[in-house]
């Protein structure tokens, strides 16, 4: 369970049971953060209708519904297909950006110089630049980069998970520090690439 309150400009998250350690009696380990925000106190949201009052109207009005969703399927689709065509014609900013994160990871730079002189954000920059929707729709317009992606989070998860199962077997001490540290190795690569994508975001936002 997660409360979130906002209550004299600090947002409190409350007790959540985290997966990968337990106590000494078994039952989940639990962990408290807190978070404290500038500014005078605020209500984000308030709502007086308990769930069962809910009427089906307020429900289609809150929650989209198939047809929206399809709706925004078919609108994706159509920017999708032009840029799909266009990266098997003339390659994508996207995978470039990302092979170039990969090699530079890897100390590669004798195949990082055939990829051309622009740094990794200056090519995701490109991309960003265009307002015509593609934003978020990387990896299915890039189909290259998306199986990339999914492969990061399928490793990343997988040794999580391996080590997590090897502190519970008794094999190691049990320390979310080590689980951090696999995740944050494992998903090096993932997190490099969204701080370039960051950097490109912030300077396609802030052109005139």
């Amino acid at each position: 369970m997660v409360a979130f309150v906002c209550h004299n400009s600090t947002a409190v998250i409350g007790s959540a049971p985290l997966p990968c350690l337990v106590n000494d009696d078994g039952a989940p380990a639990l962990k408290k953060q807190k978070v404290s925000f500038d500014g005078p106190p605020c209500v984000i949201n308030e709502s007086t209708l308990a769930e069962e009052c809910i009427t089906h109207e307020d429900q289609v009005s809150r929650w989209w519904s198939q047809e929206d969703l399809d709706l925004i399927k078919q609108g994706a689709k159509k920017i999708i297909t032009p840029l799909r065509k266009q990266a098997k014609e003339h390659g994508c900013f996207i995978e470039t950006a990302h092979k170039k994160i990969s090699l530079m990871l890897t100390n590669n730079f004798q195949e990082l110089v055939k990829l051309g002189a622009a740094s990794p954000d200056q090519d995701l920059r490109h991309w960003c630049a265009r307002s015509d929707g593609r934003r978020g729709l990387e990896r299915f317009a890039c189909q290259e980069y998306g199986s990339m992606r999914q492969d990061d989070v399928a490793y990343t998860r997988k040794s999580v998970l391996e080590e997590q199962r090897r502190q519970r077997g008794g094999f190691a001490k049990v320390s979310p520090e080590a689980i951090a540290n696999v995740s944050k190795t494992r998903s090096r690569r993932a997190r490099t690439f969204s701080l370039f994508m960051g950097e490109a975001d912030a300077q396609a936002a802030s052109a005139p």
